[in-house]
C-alpha cells in the first residue's frame, strides 16, 4: 500500500496521522482517506513484544464490525536508517469521547444510553475473536456528527500488557484510571471480557456525571481506590440519572468480576431492553424486596440549602406524626412551577431518613392539561414501587402479613 503525504490528527494521546491512499489496494481506492498510527520503536525492541504485535494486528483484520475502528495494514518504514512500524486504520472522522466530555461537561442519559449500547456491540464482535481490548476509555472511543460509535486501539489491545507494569516511568498512568481491579493482580490469562465491561462502566460514569470516581493526581492513590473503594451511587453526582441507568453503571464498576454481567452479551441484553429487559425486572424486584423502599428517592441537586420553610417543614411533620398514630392524613401541595414543592416534600422525607423514621415514600408526577391525568401518576408511582409482576403477592410478602384479607384484594 503506498501512502500520500499526511498530516497530524489531534485524537487525545495517540499520535496519529491522516494519509491518503495513493494506488488501489484491498478494500480501498486511490485517493480514500486512512489513519496511521506510529508504533513506538522502544515497545518493538524486544522480540517477543514484536510477534505479539503482529500476531494481534492478523487477528484485527478479521474482525468487521460498524462500531470497531477497521485495521487495514501493518507496515514498516525507514526513517533516519532506523525501521518504522506503523498501523493503517480506517479514517473516522469525529471527535473522542473524551472531547465530548469536555464540550458537554455531562452527556445526556440517553445519549449515554446509545454509547453504551454502541460499544458494547463492538466489544461482542471483539471478544468473539478472543480478544480483550484492555484500554478502553473516552480516549479511545470516536463518535461522529451522526453519533455513529467506533473503538479504536484494537491492533495493540493485547500488548497493554507491557504497559501495565507498575513501573516509575508512569506509562500506565493513562490507563490506570479504567483499568479493572483483576488487571493489577495475577496472570494475565486469568483476565476476561469482564475486565472490558468494568472500564467501560468508570467511562458510562464519567459521561454521566461530569467526573470519574477515582480520579487523583497521585498515581499510588488513584490505584488504592481502584482496588479498595466503591465508586459513590453516580445519581447523587447526577439527580437526573434513572434507577435502571445507575444501577447498570453500579453493577458495572463492581471490584468482583463474578458480580458483573457475566458477559458483553448479556450487557447488551440489558441495555437494548432498558427498563423493560429482564435484567432490570429481576434487579429492580431485588431492590424492593431488600429494601422495602421505592426505587429511588426524589433527588433535588443542592446547590443552595432551603430557608425560610421552617412553617411548612413543620406542618409536614405535624400531619406525619398524626399518620404514625393511625389518623390517616391526606395533604395537597400547590404553586406555580419552580417554587420548590418537590424540593419541600425532599427535604422533609431525607429529614425523616436522617432520624432513623421508617417511611415509604412513592413518587409520581404528570404536566397540566393534555391527555395525561393524576391517575397516570399515581400508576407511575405504584409501578415503581411495587413493580408489574405479581402485585399481590408483593403487598401480601411485604405490607399486609397482618391483613390477610386486604391481602387477598386484587391489584
Amino acid at each position: 500500500m503506498e501512502l500520500l503525504g499526511t498530516q497530524a490528527l489531534d485524537r487525545g494521546d495517540d499520535a496519529l496521522a491522516l494519509a491518503e491512499v495513493a494506488e488501489r489496494a484491498p478494500d480501498l481506492a486511490p485517493g480514500d482517506q486512512v489513519a496511521l498510527k506510529v508504533v513506538h520503536p522502544h515497545l518493538l525492541q524486544d522480540e517477543d513484544f514484536f510477534q505479539r504485535y503482529r500476531r494481534e494486528v492478523e487477528v484485527g483484520f478479521r474482525i468487521r464490525h460498524d462500531n470497531v475502528v477497521r485495521t487495514l495494514a501493518a507496515d514498516t518504514m525507514e526513517e533516519d536508517g532506523a525501521p518504522l512500524h506503523y498501523l493503517v486504520m480506517e479514517f473516522v472522522r469525529g471527535q473522542t469521547l473524551r472531547g465530548l466530555l469536555e464540550e458537554l461537561g455531562k452527556v445526556p442519559e440517553d445519549l449515554c444510553r446509545h454509547i453504551g449500547r454502541e460499544i458494547v456491540r463492538g466489544l461482542v464482535a471483539i471478544h468473539a475473536c478472543d480478544i480483550i481490548h484492555r484500554d478502553l476509555k473516552p480516549e479511545n472511543v470516536l463518535i461522529t456528527p451522526e453519533q455513529v460509535i467506533k473503538i479504536m486501539d484494537l491492533g495493540l489491545a493485547r500488548l497493554q500488557d507491557e504497559a501495565v507494569k507498575l513501573s516509575q516511568t508512569g506509562q500506565f498512568v493513562g490507563s490506570l484510571l479504567y483499568a479493572a481491579p483483576e488487571q493489577f493482580m495475577g496472570s494475565s490469562r486469568d483476565l476476561d471480557g469482564r475486565a472490558d465491561l468494568y472500564s467501560l462502566g468508570l467511562l458510562l460514569y464519567e459521561l454521566s456525571t461530569g467526573t470519574h470516581p477515582f480520579r487523583d493526581d497521585d498515581f499510588s492513590v488513584v490505584l488504592r481506590k481502584q482496588l479498595q473503594e466503591d465508586a459513590p451511587r453516580p445519581g447523587d453526582l447526577n439527580p437526573q440519572l434513572s434507577a435502571y441507568f445507575e444501577e447498570l453503571v453500579l453493577q458495572l464498576v463492581q471490584k468482583e468480576k463474578e458480580k458483573r454481567f457475566a458477559s458483553a452479551e448479556e450487557l447488551l441484553e440489558a441495555l437494548e431492553g432498558g427498563e423493560r429487559s429482564e435484567w432490570w425486572l429481576r434487579k429492580s424486584r431485588d431492590i424492593r424486596e431488600s429494601t422495602k423502599r421505592p426505587l429511588r428517592r426524589i433527588r433535588i441537586p443542592r446547590e443552595t440549602a432551603l430557608y425560610g420553610r421552617d412553617d411548612e417543614i413543620g406542618r409536614l411533620r405535624s400531619l406525619f406524626e398524626r399518620a404514625k398514630a393511625a389518623e390517616g392524613q391526606a395533604l395537597l401541595i400547590e404553586g406555580e412551577a419552580g417554587v420548590g414543592k418537590t424540593r419541600l416534600v425532599d427535604e422533609f422525607t431525607t429529614l425523616l431518613q436522617k432520624e432513623g423514621e421508617e417511611i415509604h415514600f412513592l413518587f409520581g408526577a404528570f404536566p397540566p392539561g393534555g391527555a395525561a391525568t393524576a391517575f397516570g401518576a399515581f400508576a407511575t408511582a405504584f409501578k415503581e414501587y411495587l413493580g408489574t409482576e405479581d402485585v399481590t403477592g408483593t403487598l401480601k410478602r411485604q405490607y399486609m402479613q397482618d391483613l390477610p384479607l386486604l391481602a387477598k384484594l386484587n391489584a
